[in-house]
């Protein structure tokens, strides 16, 4: 199954996206790293061995496809604004031209369904 690593909302911290769900590390142990679902209340687990990525528990609620875009749009935003002396607006408005379904902006921040930058 294939997954990918994002950067998630707190400083320096990489989540795990399958399917549109979202998984936290919470173990190492050799070639292995241990994987839990993001949401306390959901007992789902994964692991990943040789960037092989396995469920071994199901999720017990829909797939966070929201969310999802939304750490992938706010990522690119800031990579390119690492990348590059563009203003800020600038950068917002390209990452939207390119991705129809980004929210508006309004005033001094982007919001989203769950919350706001």
């Amino acid at each position: 199954m294939s997954f990918q690593q994002i950067e998630g909302s707190r400083k320096n911290s990489i989540v795990f996206v399958s399917d549109y769900f979202l998984y936290i590390r919470r173990r190492n142990y050799k070639n292995k790293v241990y994987l839990r679902c993001r949401k306390d209340d959901c007992r789902a687990t994964a692991l990943v061995v040789d960037n092989i990525f396995t469920i071994e528990q199901e999720h017990d609620h829909p797939n966070e496809k929201e969310e999802v875009e939304r750490l992938l749009l706010v990522s690119s935003m800031k990579t390119k604004a690492e990348q590059e002396a563009t203003p800020l607006r600038e950068i917002y408005d390209s990452v939207k031209a390119n991705n129809t379904t980004l929210p508006q902006f309004h005033g001094k921040y982007m919001y989203f369904t769950y919350g706001f930058i």
